[in-house]
């Protein structure tokens, strides 16, 4: 028997924000289009959950909403190589067609994560915040 933990999430590799790649690349200053703390995901842009609140009346209410916020892991997990992310809302016309992944800020990775192609693991963060103020 092992353990294991069901969560809500799925598998993805981790990319750069190509925007500041190319900025870096040709000597200009290094602004990049995903801000600090924040990932683009496709995925995770659309992805939502279903919580329950209670009424004014005592009844249990289904309320769907956005994620807003995830944790990425490496996969297979080593202890310091996750990173708490907020998943950016809104449209960004440079990544139109990119389907999959998780794009990050570039700074990102020097500090817990990689780019070489390994899976990583992205969970909502959202469970890990109920009950949190």
């Amino acid at each position: 028997m092992k353990g294991m933990v069901f969560v809500d999430g799925n598998f993805q590799t981790m990319s750069p924000d190509i925007i500041a790649f190319m900025e870096y690349a040709t000597g200009q200053s290094v602004k990049g289009v995903v801000p600090k703390n924040n990932i683009y995901s496709n995925y995770w842009r659309n992805k939502e959950y279903i919580s329950y609140e209670k009424n004014e009346a005592g009844e249990e209410v289904k309320k769907i909403e956005k994620v807003t916020a995830v944790d990425i892991i490496r996969f297979p997990h080593v202890s310091n190589e996750h990173i708490f992310a907020t998943v950016m809302q809104n449209e960004i016309e440079e990544f139109q067609y990119i389907q999959d992944g998780i794009i990050c800020q570039y700074m990102i990775l020097h500090l817990k994560g990689s780019v070489m192609g390994m899976k990583m693991v992205i969970e909502s963060s959202q469970y890990q915040t109920l009950g949190r103020k």
